[in-house]
């Protein structure tokens, strides 16, 4: 695990040309106001951001400028959903979340203009992890906090129904982060909080899914415990970048990592 400066870090993820690389302050007229998941809609090459609280709001950002999206059909609010981009079948998956204290159990598709449910059930679940499975060519999602507490359920998308893949591996859950690791076909878990959790309930422990068992890794340098972390991957460099998320004690993790 390398520790990196976070100003080249962000440029390149961003695509900022190497000599602007750093942070940058995009000015926009219309900005939606503070929102809960984001994902990158490749198909369509815009960043696309729904849901936080009591907001059903759809937004997307094409490099330039926010735009407030008119659906025909709209998910009900919630927050703690998961969200990410499937590549197979070129739209965003929403799944579950929670509104008013309530854990949600739905499955929706953004195709670029309109929201289509898909699927409803097995298991209400938020707070969990989405990333596209390389090697089954599907969705995945696991762990979440629902009805019971922290769950530890490894499950796809089959394009109707959430399947069960795996319950070992990752200890139950929520607040974990994960990220599709194009180069080797493998998903990456980080962190995240629950019963089993090390320190101030928060794990510090580095997971690949090779698209059928979980395996946990090792690296004389190890992040700190975190709730809550962003990951993302940086084809260029090969690496899986960590950042953000939240230290025992809700202190902020102000360090960048790479894996």
């Amino acid at each position: 695990m390398k520790i990196l400066s976070v100003l080249v870090l962000v440029g390149c993820i961003v695509g900022i040309p190497a000599q602007t690389e750093g942070w940058q302050l995009v000015n926009t007229p219309f900005a939606p106001v503070s929102r809960d998941r984001m994902t990158f809609d490749e198909a369509r090459g815009v960043s696309l951001i729904f849901g936080g609280l009591t907001n059903q709001e759809t937004w997307t950002y094409n490099g330039t400028a926010w735009q407030m999206q008119s659906p025909a059909h709209i998910p009900p609010s919630r927050l703690g959903h998961f969200l990410g981009y499937d590549p197979v079948g070129q739209r965003v998956l929403l799944y579950g979340g929670s509104a008013n204290s309530t854990a949600l159990d739905d499955t929706w598709e953004w195709d670029g203009s309109d929201w289509t449910q898909i699927g409803s059930g097995p298991d209400a679940r938020y707070n969990g992890a989405m990333a596209f499975d390389p090697v089954r060519q599907q969705m995945l999602r696991f762990g979440g906090n629902g009805p019971n507490g922290s769950h530890a359920e490894t499950r796809a998308w089959s394009g109707s129904q959430w399947l069960l893949l795996s319950t070992g591996g990752p200890a139950a859950r929520e607040g974990a982060t994960m990220v599709t690791d194009t180069l080797r076909n493998r998903v990456i878990l980080y962190g995240g909080s629950g019963p089993q959790g090390g320190s101030g309930g928060r794990f510090n422990d580095t997971w690949e899914w090779n698209g059928s068992v979980w395996a946990q890794h090792f690296s004389a340098t190890t992040p700190p415990h975190l709730s809550g972390p962003s990951m993302a991957f940086h084809a260029a460099k090969g690496w899986v970048i960590l950042g953000n998320g939240d230290m025992p004690f809700g202190t902020p993790n102000t360090d960048v990592f790479a894996w």
